[in-house]
């Protein structure tokens, strides 16, 4: 069975420091991977890779089965991505990144606009051009892009943090839908309280691979 995230043997340097080094990884339906590690071991670029926000030196990354690099657009339709720092078209609106959205994805806007009702995005505030937005609701609008065409992979780096306690409670009932209608997450967040109670299982990343825990051992 195709899995939603296989990465196989990447490597990534930043100049001649070497930051994964023949790295695998594979994250079956249904699960949410928690990844753990100090600050500057890789947990970003690991994600960024896999999102193809940084593109791959060596190895591959493959999205429910869609290769990265070779059916690259394929492999994108298939996943949702919140970055730590969400990159967007700042003189459009929020309204005008749903719309740009349910085109790509030939979707309906209309579940998009009830998940910014949920999450607190006011119809005001999405008339607005997103260079206005705070850090907590540039992170809003992320999750609502990301989750918009229930995708087979949850990419989440640091998701929670700039968000209000409500909007944190909203968006883990998500992650919770998302796994209960067998999607994959991988996460990395520093609130790992939040993290293990939604968790499958965690693992420490190394350079080479990430060492699995348990999910007691998460706090």
């Amino acid at each position: 069975m195709t899995k939603p995230l296989e990465v196989r043997e990447i490597t990534f340097q930043y100049g001649s420091h070497t930051i994964l080094d023949k790295f695998s990884l594979a994250v079956d339906a249904g699960n949410v991977l928690a990844v753990m590690g100090p600050n500057g071991i890789g947990k970003t670029t690991l994600l960024k890779l896999i999102a193809g926000a940084l593109p791959l030196q060596s190895g591959s990354v493959s999205i429910a089965g869609f290769d990265t690099r070779e059916a690259t657009q394929f492999a994108r339709l298939h996943q949702g991505y919140v970055a730590d720092k969400p990159y967007y078209y700042e003189r459009v609106s929020g309204h005008g990144h749903i719309e740009l959205f349910g085109r790509l994805y030939r979707s309906p806007v209309e579940p998009a606009l009830a998940r910014c009702r949920e999450i607190g995005l006011t119809p005001e505030t999405l008339r607005e051009p997103v260079s206005t937005y705070s850090l907590g609701m540039r992170t809003k609008l992320s999750w609502v892009l990301a989750t918009f065409h229930i995708p087979e992979l949850l990419i989440l780096d640091e998701p929670f943090s700039p968000l209000d306690v409500e909007s944190r409670q909203v968006t883990l009932r998500w992650i919770e839908a998302a796994r209960d209608h067998g999607q994959a997450v991988v996460i990395v967040s520093h609130d790992e309280g939040l993290l293990a109670g939604i968790a499958s299982y965690a693992g420490r990343l190394t350079k080479t691979q990430l060492q699995l825990t348990g999910i007691d051992e998460i706090t």
